[in-house]
């Protein structure tokens, strides 16, 4: 018996700590990672090019809009020429209790700063519960180029830059991928997975 009450006892306090976790440090947790890359296919024309690129907000009652004006402040602080968002906007968008400000999101997102062009593609929870329409006019509204298995060539800096869609609930077309990459160009290949 006592072996019992020591294991349940051991198992609460593993799931009380990922509770804490997941709910109070995961949400504050901001990772900046700086990665150089050079490629002779990027136009000489320019020195450098800075790109950044963010993820899986899960907007919800646990990361809500003043903590994505924090993360907007922040890839705006890095001067970026190019943003790319991979998906997972807000985390559970049929239980998501601020539809009727859903415009908040947009307006922050429009604030982000990128001579180059801001280009999302679709994460899992972008599709499910019914988040796939308002994501799309979310991201349209903030000035971000949706790329569904599509891509966008920024002809000025020789890059192509690829979308894939997502592989959960979307359909990735291999066939056009494919076609879409140009061996002429800098390839930036862009996907939630």
């Amino acid at each position: 018996m006592k072996k019992i009450i020591k294991f349940v006892t051991v198992l609460f306090i593993i799931i009380v700590a990922f509770y804490i976790h997941a709910r109070f440090i995961e949400p504050n947790k901001f990772n900046i990672n700086y990665e150089s890359i050079s490629s002779d296919f990027i136009s000489q024309k320019v020195d450098n090019i800075r790109i950044v690129q963010f993820s899986d907000t899960h907007i919800s009652d646990y990361f809500n809009i003043n903590d994505l004006k924090k993360v907007v402040d922040s890839i705006n602080g890095q001067n970026p020429d190019i943003v790319i968002f991979t998906g997972d906007l807000i985390d559970h968008y049929n239980n998501y209790g601020y539809k009727g400000d859903i415009n908040k999101i947009w307006e922050t997102l429009s604030e982000i700063n990128a001579p180059l062009g801001k280009f999302a593609v679709y994460g899992n929870h972008d599709y499910g519960g019914g988040a796939e329409k308002v994501y799309k006019k979310i991201m349209d509204n903030s000035n971000f180029k949706i790329l569904v298995n599509d891509n966008v060539k920024i002809e000025s800096h020789n890059i192509n830059v690829i979308g894939l869609d997502d592989a959960i609930f979307g359909n990735i077309d291999e066939d056009k991928i494919i076609k879409i990459i140009d061996d002429n160009y800098f390839n930036i290949v862009i996907s939630h997975e």
